[in-house]
């Protein structure tokens, strides 16, 4: 079982049920789904092809798990990048 398919499991069992809330909405299954599969096509069409490795840089907020879950729709590796950290690790020649 990969990440998305829990998302695209839950959008069509609890289309309308809450995926998500932060401080200013809700976003249903159905539209985290919607939202996601946007991503992973936007992700695709500028070269993200399976196994591509997708560094994700953002604080803590709804679309970090958005861009989690549509990088697992294109088929990509998600590579998480700490904010705080982001100096240091990004100049981190590995």
């Amino acid at each position: 079982m990969l990440l998305h398919d829990s998302l695209t499991f839950w959008a069509r069992a609890r289309p309308d049920h809450p995926f998500v809330t932060d401080e200013n909405h809700t976003l249903s299954w159905a539209e985290a789904a919607a939202e996601c599969e946007r991503l992973a096509r936007a992700m695709v069409k500028n070269g993200i092809t399976p196994g591509s490795r997708v560094a994700v840089l953002m604080r803590n907020r709804v679309e970090l798990l958005l861009g989690y879950y549509a990088a697992s729709m294109a088929g990509a590796v998600v590579v998480p990048v700490n904010p705080p950290g982001r100096g240091r690790v990004a100049a981190h020649p590995s």
